[in-house]
């Protein structure tokens, strides 16, 4: 079997446990343990989607999960994450895209962290500064320049 015909039964076996889940979770009683890789990827499809709003958390994600907190959360530790660090770092990551995007350069970093969920902008400048090594102003100015950034060292700690 190629890379590619892996790649592919990966991504249909994902998509069918995410229907599986889904369908489930709308009409009866699902036992999510049975489910784990579909809910997993269904719950970070909902971060990537939702995380802009600053009310967005753990609970929003169990309501749109239909699932229990528990469960939400046990599924994020098999894998060695957390629920509330993969929707900040989901945040930060979405923030860096924005300042670095050219089609974003008119906006204020300010602006930039409203958007992706931030309500307080010094907890923004402190986490992307940790995150990237860098503040937002400063990864803003570089991608103005016509400097793009590499990919940036990421501390996930």
């Amino acid at each position: 079997m190629r890379a590619g015909d892996i790649y592919i039964a990966v991504v249909l076996s994902s998509a069918v446990e995410m229907g599986l889940a889904a369908l489930q979770a709308e009409f009866g009683a699902i036992d999510h343990e049975y489910l784990p890789n579909g809910l997993y990827q269904a719950a970070r499809l909902v971060i990537c989607r939702d995380c802009g709003d600053s009310e967005f958390g753990s609970e929003t994600l169990v309501t749109a999960l239909g699932c229990s907190r528990a469960t939400l959360y046990r599924l994020f530790a098999a894998r060695g994450e957390s629920v509330a660090a993969t929707i900040w770092s989901t945040r930060i990551e979405n923030a860096y895209a924005m300042l670095t995007s050219t089609m974003h350069r008119n906006l204020r970093a300010g602006e930039v962290a409203q958007r992706c969920g931030f309500t307080d902008q010094a907890t923004f400048n402190r986490m992307f500064k940790r995150r990237y090594g860098m503040t937002p102003l400063d990864a803003a100015r570089i991608t103005v320049k016509g400097e793009y950034p590499a990919t940036p060292s990421v501390d996930h700690g």
